[in-house]
């Protein structure tokens, strides 16, 4: 079990190195719910991360897996105006791919082309599953909603989590609501208060329990 200190370290750590974004709560949370979601995997564990920025998902999400005696496998996806942009960014994922060698990929383009597509599908192979998908990308209602459609069904069905961070944000709420009701899948929403940031997660093909009939609870004290 990890303490306090631990978490505390960690996310100073990603908020000063690698610039994340996300509330303080809901990051940490997120991160300590993913170590401990694939304990039965014996593979690696395939993660998809839609918008890289300076990496603080791509790297507390590894750590955790790491951290739990996994091993993982990331592949990140951003657009080549991002790393012009930022070369900063750049030089973070080549620190990656030298402490991760060929299990982790920067693939630059638009997620939801057919050529980035295909490179996902060659780097995870035909028939290995996302794991984790993280949704973070240009957080327009359009792109949010393309975003899981392109990838959906590579996720595994039964356990693959599909994450959509900022889900307060009125564009990103939008596809979340929609995306989120279609399917009465089991779900979550990380937050810290309603209008600041929230990860919202889904479990792929994990229905969402049936609310208990009142009139079949009985209270006994």
């Amino acid at each position: 079990m990890l303490d306090r200190a631990h978490w505390t370290t960690e996310w100073q750590m990603l908020k000063n190195k690698y610039r994340a974004l996300q509330s303080r709560e809901e990051f940490l949370a997120f991160l300590k719910l993913i170590r401990e979601e694939f304990d039965d995997l014996s593979r690696p564990i395939n993660v998809l991360d839609i918008g890289f920025y300076y990496g603080a998902v791509a790297v507390g999400i590894i750590r955790a897996i790491l951290s739990s005696g996994h091993r993982c496998k990331v592949a990140t996806i951003d657009i080549e105006d991002h790393w012009r942009r930022n070369p900063e960014a750049l030089g973070i994922t080549k620190d990656l791919e030298a402490e991760m060698g060929e299990n982790f990929k920067v693939i630059t383009g638009r997620s939801q082309d057919v050529a980035v597509q295909e490179q996902v599908k060659e780097f995870f192979g035909e028939n290995h599953p996302i794991d984790l998908l993280f949704i973070d990308g240009d957080h327009s209602e359009r792109g949010v909603i393309q975003d899981y459609l392109a990838y959906v069904d590579r996720v595994g069905p039964g356990w693959g989590m599909i994450c959509f961070h900022d889900i307060y944000m009125d564009s990103v709420a939008k596809a979340w609501e929609q995306i989120r009701d279609r399917g009465g899948w089991a779900t979550l929403e990380l937050c810290q208060k309603k209008g600041f940031y929230g990860i919202g997660i889904i479990w792929r093909g994990v229905l969402a329990l049936p609310l208990p009939d009142p009139s079949d609870m009985t209270y006994n004290g």
